[in-house]
């Protein structure tokens, strides 16, 4: 009967930890550009997601960047979301 309720409590104790803790470092990826990922609200796992919408609006205007950029701004997205678009998304697909 001991060791179920020790079982049991372990159980409640892993459950209750936040998802977010078996990744010790979410902004390793970005390296020295860790803080401005921070900033934009960014995490090495939305980088996949982030880049794919990048590319569609980049193809959105024909492939043009200053285009896609000026887009982007129109449609509210930030200075720090469109330097992690420049910086970490040109290589990926």
């Amino acid at each position: 009967m001991k060791r179920l309720a020790l079982v049991a409590a372990a159980g409640v104790a892993l459950s209750a930890a936040p998802a977010h803790a078996a990744d010790p470092d979410p902004y390793a990826c970005f390296g020295g550009a860790r803080y401005v990922a921070m900033g934009a609200g960014f995490r090495c796992a939305d980088l996949p997601m982030f880049c794919a919408a990048a590319r569609a609006l980049l193809a959105e205007v024909g492939g043009n960047e200053a285009a896609a950029e000026k887009l982007a701004r129109s449609r509210g997205h930030g200075r720090l979301s469109i330097a992690l678009a420049h910086r970490f998304c040109r290589d990926r697909g």
